[in-house]
């Protein structure tokens, strides 16, 4: 296939970025044609949708793939090629972040626009195959988004966290957050650390290479989140270097967790300091992460389109 990979942002190493840069290297590795077609300012524009349009002109592709959309500017709605879309989150998955950071952190209550949260559905339902990232959020595309046939195929993660023989988890390891997200809990994370007196890092700014030893550093990632939404690469990534993981039950990270997950109710200080008690180590099986292999995703994901 001749597939257009479009993506607002790229080369600024952000997850999504790494997802399509991924895919696009293992789609090539299986021999199809690959172009990315990315915003130079990282923004929707109307100039990045007339770049778009451009672009799927001159490369004539099979497939034009999407992760996310413009809602206000649906350049692709008309167009003649086969559309992918891949939703990273979902209308009603940000929905729900909203409601548990209102239930759960003293945050404001969230006042939704039911009727711009219906139109986004609707622009959903333009695409010929949409893909979620979990199983979770293909249920909720399945059941609140009016797409019944939505797909699941997980994101990948880059092969050097397969490629790399774990190791033990050390005793004096730290437990670990990585990013910047304000949803991921880490306030709750350092201070469930201090409360059972271990070791504790955030980790950011690091290139994903150094990535694999950050990990294996570790005894295992926290992550008591309020977002019910996607997958987590850093899940993943940890579970690929044989670490347990700390996080909230919630969305994909209750149906979609791997056998050594560790839940703890939101925003539970108490909750995941005993954890940390508990789970310091335990070595999880990386073969339960091989479902986020570059190779298995791009399968799985011409699987989808085809």
């Amino acid at each position: 296939m001749r597939i257009a990979s479009v993506c607002r942002s790229y080369g600024n190493g952000g997850g999504m970025e790494n997802v399509v840069h991924d895919r696009a290297e293992a789609l090539r590795a299986l021999g199809h044609e690959v172009h990315i077609i990315s915003a130079p300012d990282g923004l929707y524009s109307d100039a990045f949708a007339a770049q778009c349009v451009e672009g799927c002109d001159r490369v004539k592709p099979d497939v034009i793939c999407l992760d996310s959309f413009d809602g206000a500017r649906s350049w692709w709605v008309e167009r003649k090629e086969r559309v992918a879309l891949t939703l990273h989150g979902t209308p009603w998955s940000q929905f729900f972040t909203k409601w548990n950071l209102w239930m759960h952190a003293g945050r404001r209550e969230p006042g939704a626009s039911y009727a711009n949260m219906r139109r986004m559905c609707k622009i959903i339902q333009q695409a010929d195959v949409v893909i979620a990232i979990s199983h979770y959020e293909q249920g909720l595309l399945q059941d609140l988004h009016g797409v019944p046939d939505a797909k699941c195929v997980y994101n990948p993660i880059a092969p050097y966290f397969f490629d790399t023989p774990t190791v033990p988890v050390p005793a004096d390891g730290y437990f670990l957050c990585v990013g910047n997200h304000d949803v991921r809990g880490f306030d709750v994370a350092a201070k469930a650390a201090a409360r059972a007196g271990v070791p504790f890092r955030v980790a950011k700014g690091v290139s994903r290479e150094d990535m694999v030893a950050v990990y294996d550093g570790c005894r295992a990632l926290v992550l008591p989140t309020v977002r019910p939404a996607g997958y987590d690469l850093t899940v993943a990534e940890a579970a690929a270097r044989g670490r347990p993981v700390i996080v909230s039950g919630v969305g994909a990270y209750r149906l979609d967790g791997v056998p050594g997950t560790c839940y703890v109710p939101m925003r539970d200080v108490g909750a995941v300091a005993e954890a940390m008690g508990i789970v310091g180590r335990v070595h999880m099986a990386p073969v339960y992460a091989s479902r986020h292999k570059p190779e298995t995703h791009a399968r799985a994901w011409v699987e989808a389109v085809t």
